[in-house]
């Protein structure tokens, strides 16, 4: 039985690259577009790990993980926490 990793990322392009990366490794993988799918998925599975974006609309990473760290089946999945740089962060680095 493969583990199980849950990734939450709202842009699509990124999502499927980890979910391909993750599966090839022989991993389970499930897919939220965002924190409200993410809580609507960790209702009825306790992955492994999540792989969990900080930027996205409406819950972000931050909170979801805030959220999760209420409830002891979701508070003691281990969370790898990614985001990408944004064109204004890029600008704010280069000065």
């Amino acid at each position: 039985m493969s583990k199980k990793i849950l990734t939450v990322e709202d842009a699509p392009n990124i999502r499927k690259l980890i979910a391909y990366n993750l599966k090839r490794a022989g991993y389970e993988v499930l897919e939220a577009e965002d924190g409200k799918a993410a809580v609507r998925i960790l209702q009825q599975v306790v992955p492994d790990l999540i792989v969990l974006d900080i930027r996205m609309p409406e819950m972000d990473g931050f909170q979801l993980l805030e959220l999760m760290r209420k409830y002891p089946k979701a508070a003691a999945i281990p969370v790898i926490m990614l985001t990408a740089p944004t064109p204004a962060s890029q600008r704010a680095l280069k000065k």
